[in-house]
């Protein structure tokens, strides 16, 4: 009777050690695939959310960038921003939903520099003129190839339509402002957006 009764907290400690708390479990992990956008400083980031956790942290170089909150199982897409040309590693962990510690999941990837260009010169050649506003027109209206949508995009909205060529006209003859940044000179596009620069000849 004495034996069983000093085996017993040993067997406690066993079961203890053999079965862990549910709370140290590890929750579902999560697979991430990144895409860098070319001619951005943009990456298309997409995992699959297991529906169990309440939100993500996205960090970019271990720098916390965003924070998504989880819409349920399925497929997640976003587009995330990096702060420049080279190396990253973009890592997504999953918080909250009672299931114990998110996992994370990362990606290392190199995003290549941008394309300099001017912006406004949507024909490259190097001036602004009525060419431009042509170019621009053909493009809207007849499916004119562009060697640089960011050129193109003379008020830098994120998008080459119409209202690109009616911006230079009221810039050529008044009283517009001229295109923003870059411009006169060549340079990397200061804004954030969907469209890139394959080719800008006039830049080196």
């Amino acid at each position: 009777m004495l034996i069983s009764r000093m085996a017993l907290p040993a067997l406690a400690c066993l079961f203890l050690i053999n079965f862990p708390s549910p709370v140290e479990a590890q929750g579902p992990h999560i697979v991430l695939s990144c895409d860098p956008m070319s001619g951005t400083y943009l990456v298309h980031v997409s995992f699959s959310d297991p529906g169990a956790f309440t939100h993500f942290d996205v960090t970019v170089d271990g720098v916390l960038t965003l924070v998504m909150a989880s819409a349920g199982a399925g497929p997640v897409n976003v587009l995330v921003p990096v702060p420049g040309s080279g190396g990253h590693y973009i890592c997504v962990s999953g918080a909250g939903g009672g299931v114990g510690s998110g996992s994370t999941g990362c990606c290392q990837f190199v995003v290549p520099p941008t394309i300099d260009f001017i912006r406004g010169d949507a024909n490259a050649d190097g001036a602004h003129n009525i060419a431009d506003v042509v170019k621009l027109l053909g493009f809207s209206f007849g499916g004119t190839p562009l060697l640089c949508l960011d050129a193109a995009d003379a008020n830098d909205d994120g998008a080459v339509d119409v209202s690109d060529p009616i911006y230079l006209l009221m810039w050529f003859f008044g009283p517009g402002p001229p295109p923003p940044s870059p411009l006169p000179g060549c340079g990397p596009d200061p804004t954030l957006d969907l469209i890139n620069c394959v080719s800008f000849p006039p830049c080196p």
